[in-house]
């Protein structure tokens, strides 16, 4: 059926004839005519259908009229049409396109096709089944989808009690069951059926994505005897409901000595658990010291590295031939032509690179780079040592850790390709290197926001340089001052 369109759509549209002209009205007769010549829609379950997680479960939809669909494409698909759970065209099941979790767990029943109705059957019902299917016959030109919903429920085990040894005057009974979904409550009640708390419960998930629960209260003798421990989820109709009788034979005879050993045993752990506390506070409160302390240290040490920068110049020797460099070398540009230079094994032969003059095996140092509105081009340092000649990536395994602008994405490449997300362009990009640490650090000169650092840079005592590359796109560098 077409999407849309309804009788509330046809009242609204007929009360605004008189404001239309002539042409409107042929092309609203001709919508009118589209959408009540409507073939047939698809009706589903009005109710979530309840799965037993493991068992095999049939989801259902038909065509009203009735009429036959064996002819017709019937899609079973949950987000994305073109991801379907099954397929069904041209008269047989089409599997290749099949959803990897669902091949080899759904049938199409089609007894009832003839007639406009199927069912679904997926076999061994998961965690991950649950939610939103859709429902989609297609009689070209007519298409409709009915919207099922699947809730999976893990009705669990049967409820177990545990009697551990007797504890505070009383005695320990443990509530257990497993295979629960959706998340569990418990809850305990005695005699004369009032509540009784929880001491504790441990809850947790099964490799299946089920629930576990142990849950734990202590029985004292003027409480009563009998309990009951009942389990609920939201999608269970009843709890799962288990009672239990205890003897006076489980209930513990106590003694004076034993009621003042217990008093002094509580009073020694609350000291010496204080004292803990107040040790741990102390070093607490001195490891965020120390980490202020830290954060401090490393921004003056960048402050007063910012206002010494490095007055780097460009290295002739290492500019690729299509590379021009101005006579004061603080500015690169593609050359007009192919320049004849002597050649030179410093010299970079394909890739369009050049190398500051500086070199730096250790210290703290800061230059600011200049890259205009340029579209192609990479900042960073790179080893004296690096390779200059054939084609290669910009990598940390080529001896290189560079900030690069392709197109329209920052990106750096670590041990593979990380593309960055940044607010604004960079124009101004500043390199800051601490050669001791191994960390090279990027920011944007114009507001000094960290941009990216790369930490542990394996230099190996290794002469660091300044390293630039120009993409085909015109781009100019130049150093700041």
């Amino acid at each position: 059926m077409y999407p849309g369109w309804g009788w509330a759509s046809a009242l609204r549209i007929m009360a605004s004839l008189p404001l239309i002209g002539s042409e409107a009205f042929i092309l609203l007769l001709f919508y009118f005519q589209v959408a009540f010549s409507a073939k047939f829609s698809v009706i589903g379950p009005d109710q979530p259908i309840r799965a037993p997680f493991g068992a095999d479960i049939m989801l259902w939809c038909m065509l009203s009229p009735a009429m036959d669909a064996s002819h017709m494409e019937i899609r079973w698909f949950r987000s994305q049409y073109y991801s379907p759970v099954h397929l069904y065209r041209e008269g047989k099941d089409e599997n290749d396109q099949q959803l990897l979790e669902y091949q080899g767990r759904t049938e199409l029943i089609k007894d009832g096709i003839q007639n406009g109705s199927v069912s679904l059957r997926i076999s061994s019902v998961r965690l991950s089944d649950e939610g939103q299917y859709k429902c989609f016959f297609e009689d070209k030109p007519y298409y409709d989808e009915a919207i099922l919903d699947m809730n999976v429920i893990g009705s669990g085990s049967p409820v177990h009690f545990h009697l551990d040894q007797q504890q505070d005057g009383g005695v320990r009974v443990v509530c257990l069951s497993t295979g629960l979904y959706p998340e569990p409550k418990v809850f305990w009640s005695g005699e004369e059926g009032q509540n009784i708390s929880s001491a504790f419960r441990v809850q947790k998930r099964e490799n299946s994505g089920l629930y576990s629960v142990e849950d734990v209260v202590i029985i004292m003798q003027p409480a009563g005897r009998k309990i009951d421990c009942s389990i609920h989820t939201s999608l269970l109709d009843q709890p799962k409901v288990a009672t239990l009788s205890i003897g006076d034979a489980f209930f513990p005879k106590a003694s004076q000595w034993m009621v003042a050993f217990a008093f002094l045993l509580t009073i020694f752990v609350l000291f010496t658990f204080g004292v803990w506390w107040y040790i741990r506070k102390q070093h607490r409160e001195k490891d965020v010291l120390s980490s202020q302390l830290g954060v401090l240290t490393a921004e003056v040490d960048l402050r007063r590295t910012i206002m010494n920068p490095d007055y780097v110049l460009l290295d002739e020797r290492t500019a690729n031939p299509s590379l021009s460099i101005t006579p004061d070398r603080r500015c690169v540009r593609h050359a007009d032509g192919q320049q004849r230079l002597e050649d030179s094994s410093a010299r970079f032969d394909t890739e369009t690179c050049v190398l500051g003059v500086q070199r730096f095996t250790q210290g703290r140092h800061y230059w600011k780079v200049d890259v205009g509105d340029g579209r192609e081009w990479a900042v960073g340092v790179c080893k004296d040592s690096v390779r200059k000649s054939g084609a290669y990536q910009f990598s940390p395994q080529e001896g290189i850790w560079s900030l690069a602008l392709f197109v329209d994405s920052y990106v750096v490449l670590d041990s593979k390709e990380i593309t960055l997300s940044q607010p604004g362009e960079l124009r101004q990009i500043g390199v800051y290197l601490q050669c001791e640490a191994g960390e090279l650090s990027f920011y944007n000169a114009d507001s000094m926001e960290l941009v990216h650092t790369f930490s542990k840079c394996f230099f190996n005592g290794e002469t660091i340089r300044p390293f630039f590359w120009l993409g085909n796109t015109g781009i100019e560098i130049s150093m700041c001052h």
